[in-house]
């Protein structure tokens, strides 16, 4: 199972900063805290970890809890063994302790007294997904043309939802949508995160978001929009770029991962140009995918290589030793060539350390410029008609020095908050005008 995977964050047009958070580590094996969103990701073998969360409290350090929840449930997944542990206890464990983390936090500072924050987190193994959350920010499902939410609300409007007084269209214009009933942050104890998990098949694409996503943009315009858009970082820019067309009154995060087929046997090398992640990750992940088929082939070829060059051997050794013989007893004017070793003029002591050294150029008249070189740039060597002070029958080899080149690695980090990204028209539903547009944008209060 393959997949690809990009992230986005936005202050919005309203609040002073954000609030947000976001992790995500695409193959546990790589222990690699950000993406490519050119790459295919492997998760057939291994494990991968996204998580989205939304702050609470403005003053009371929002920022600060949501921060608190991403770095535990990194630190939590570094330990996790998916042959040891239940992928669902995992999620549920680790989102208790983040908790935990942050009720602590805030009772040992005042000015911090309040703080909370949304989560949804997202366990990917193989081709099944396991998802936690706790508080109004959400997992869809995007398949074969349909959107639908996996995740359900903890929050006032969603309960007036499931019990039937309103319908789920009604639920986005209420004006006490901004109340959660349950989010991080409180005593430990009474938060229970809820759980759930799903297959994932190919062509699925998986959106983690905050509520400044879709408490801006209905779930018909968001299936719209990636209806519309094949390519997924297409689609994850416009969902960004239709939230603030709407006004962007909240900060917005999302995750949005792409199942991908793979047929068997095919390979997938990375474009060199194409350089995010680390080499040694890149490097790791191309020994991993192909190091079983080339060790068998080399190891088939090995035994058929020793016994050619042992012919060889042979076949040459049975050839110069009675030429040897012949030549030592023949008396030629080429006799003082030596077997092996090549005759230096004594005389000369450019020579004396190494049997062949390459001739320096002749010094360059000062009077005769000659063109300006850089100085990155090797000069070719220059070409002399002064003869060789070697006494030998055959033209010298020549060595060309080859130059490796480096490659440029430039490390990747997490989209920065005011990224622009290209309009792209749409049509977006336009919201009927509210009764009470003041309580619609509120900062989140818990109950």
């Amino acid at each position: 199972m393959k997949y690809r995977i990009t992230a986005r964050t936005h202050q919005g047009l309203v609040r002073d900063h954000n609030e947000d958070n976001f992790i995500l580590n695409p193959d546990k094996r790589f222990d690699n805290w950000y993406f490519d969103a050119s790459r295919l990701y492997d998760i057939k073998e291994s494990v991968a970890l996204w998580v989205v969360a939304d702050g609470m409290g403005g003053a009371n350090a929002g920022e600060v809890a949501s921060e608190l929840a991403v770095m535990h449930m990194k630190k939590a997944f570094s330990g996790f063994d998916s042959k040891k542990t239940d992928p669902s206890d995992f999620l549920k464990n680790a989102v208790v302790e983040a908790n935990k983390k942050i009720y602590e936090a805030a009772q040992s500072d005042t000015g911090k007294s309040g703080m909370g924050t949304t989560l949804v987190a997202a366990l990917a193994l193989g081709d099944q997904l396991h998802i936690a959350w706790v508080g109004d920010s959400r997992a869809y499902l995007f398949r074969n043309g349909t959107l639908r939410p996996i995740t359900k609300d903890h929050s006032f409007v969603q309960q007036l939802v499931d019990a039937g007084k309103i319908t789920p269209e009604e639920a986005f214009y209420h004006p006490q949508g901004n109340i959660i009933l349950q989010s991080l942050g409180g005593e430990p104890g009474k938060v229970k995160p809820d759980l759930t998990s799903l297959q994932m098949k190919a062509g699925d694409r998986v959106l983690l978001c905050t509520d400044g996503l879709h408490g801006m943009l209905q779930d018909a315009v968001i299936q719209d929009i990636l209806t519309h858009y094949s390519d997924f970082e297409d689609a994850a820019n416009q969902l960004i770029e239709a939230t603030l067309t709407e006004g962007a009154h909240d900060n917005v995060t999302l995750i949005l991962a792409e199942i991908v087929q793979v047929p068997v046997g095919t390979s997938f090398d990375k474009p060199a140009d194409i350089r995010r992640n680390s080499l040694r990750t890149i490097k790791s992940e191309q020994e991993t995918d192909h190091a079983q088929p080339t060790e068998t082939k080399e190891n088939n070829r090995l035994p058929i290589l020793m016994l050619f060059g042992i012919l060889v051997l042979v076949f040459a050794a049975g050839i110069l030793v009675p030429w040897k013989t012949i030549f030592s007893t023949t008396t030629d004017s080429d006799s003082t060539r030596t077997d092996s070793a090549q005759v230096v003029n004594p005389t000369d002591t450019t020579h004396a350390n190494s049997p062949i050294e390459p001739i320096k150029p002749k010094p360059s008249d000062p009077n005769t410029q000659s063109p300006p070189t850089s100085n990155n740039q090797k000069k070719p060597p220059q070409s002399s008609s002064e003869p060789i002070p070697v006494v030998r029958q055959t033209p010298l080899p020549t060595t060309i020095p080859v130059q490796d080149t480096p490659v440029n690695v430039k490390p990747i980090s997490p989209p920065s908050e005011k990224d622009t990204l290209s309009k792209k028209p749409i049509d977006l539903q336009k919201k009927p005008p509210q009764e009470d547009s003041t309580a619609t944008f509120e900062k989140k209060t818990k109950l």
